[in-house]
């Protein structure tokens, strides 16, 4: 991948605003990471992505898991080479039942996806692009140092 490429990683991209905001980058050039839960959804997005399918890459995640959050950093990393770009899109809804129907555990979902699940993507999302930045600085620091170690040789070998 070229380095003046830029690299989103979209949470719900298998439908709705998630797939909309997918296509949208796509179209403007980005690499694209899809997340979502359901994998027939994401494929079926890069099938609609035509060409630009080429620039992306579905990732099934749980965003309610931290592993499953670890997993498409690293594959987005590996794939890509970094992140420029989170948006944070997943999210469900409780059922359309009165309030006081509503169990515990599926307000809990809730909380989990749509409030959980983005603090854990944002942690990915930190971490790993200051892992990133931090290489590529130490990187650029690096190749500077041996472009002057050979300037500095060439200097004293034509003195």
């Amino acid at each position: 991948m070229a380095s003046d490429c830029k690299v989103a990683i979209i949470t719900g991209a298998g439908s709705g605003i998630g797939k909309a905001t997918t296509l949208a980058f796509l179209d403007e050039g980005y690499h694209v990471a899809l997340a979502g839960r359901r994998k027939d959804a994401l494929e079926n997005v890069l099938k609609e992505a035509g060409d630009n399918a080429s620039r992306a890459i579905a990732i099934p995640t749980d965003v309610t898991d931290p592993n499953s959050v670890k997993n498409l950093f690293s594959e987005v990393r590996r794939k890509f080479g970094r992140v420029d770009v989170v948006f944070n899109n997943a999210g469900i809804n409780a059922p359309a039942i009165a309030l006081e129907d509503l169990t515990f555990d599926q307000w809990q979902a809730v909380v989990d996806v749509n409030l959980t699940g983005m603090v854990k993507e944002k942690i990915g999302a930190i971490l790993g692009i200051t892992r990133e930045r931090v290489r590529q600085i130490k990187e650029r620091a690096l190749e500077r140092l041996r472009h002057a170690s050979r300037r500095r040789k060439l200097e004293a070998y034509m003195h």
